[in-house]
């Protein structure tokens, strides 16, 4: 888990995907924010069986003003680099959530509403429209490292309950015994 005290670093990393209409729905989601992200760098981190460069060559998209593409084969590095994440549906957001990183859900799937981290309360935010993201960084920027600090506790608490053990009565419905 991270230290809360010290500044968080100024890097949103959203994880992608293999699905390219929701790729193209997060470019167009960023290119309307107009490279008004609070002073925060915005790294996509494109799945492994889909990089950029072959997106972009289908696609024909240029990446929006303000948004890089991270070039970390690591998971675990781009996680040490961000200050949050930004996601749609992704597992990766348990992944940042269980680490303490500030997490933003891109509501931006409609109808569809499938968050990892629906019921999650602190450190986590959400983002309707494209002038929501920069308002939440600015937010991440002024949060005082207690407040931090308990949004990361009660994050850890929020991955552990998740992930709960398995019981046997759970097990029993999907195993029932057989008659011998």
């Amino acid at each position: 888990r991270r230290s809360n005290d010290a500044a968080l670093p100024r890097r949103v990393l959203i994880p992608l995907s293999l699905s390219c209409p929701e790729i193209v729905r997060i470019l167009t989601f960023l290119s309307e924010a107009g490279g008004d992200f609070a002073g925060w760098e915005v790294a996509l981190r494109f799945h492994p069986h889909l990089p950029w460069e072959e997106f972009s060559r289908k696609y024909r998209r240029p990446l929006p003003k303000g948004v890089c593409v991270s070039r970390n084969r690591a998971l675990d590095a781009d996680l040490a680099g961000c200050g949050a994440l930004a996601y749609t549906w992704s597992t990766v957001a348990l992944e940042a959530y269980a680490r303490g990183i500030p997490t933003i859900h891109l509501d931006i799937l409609a109808p569809l509403r499938v968050d990892p981290l629906y019921a999650a309360q602190l450190l986590k935010f959400e983002a309707a429209a494209p002038e929501d993201l920069p308002a939440i960084l600015r937010r991440l920027d002024q949060m005082p490292p207690a407040e931090r600090l308990k949004g990361a506790e009660a994050a850890s608490l929020f991955v552990q309950e998740y992930f709960h053990p398995p019981q046997a009565a759970s097990l029993a419905v999907f195993f029932p015994e057989q008659d011998q």
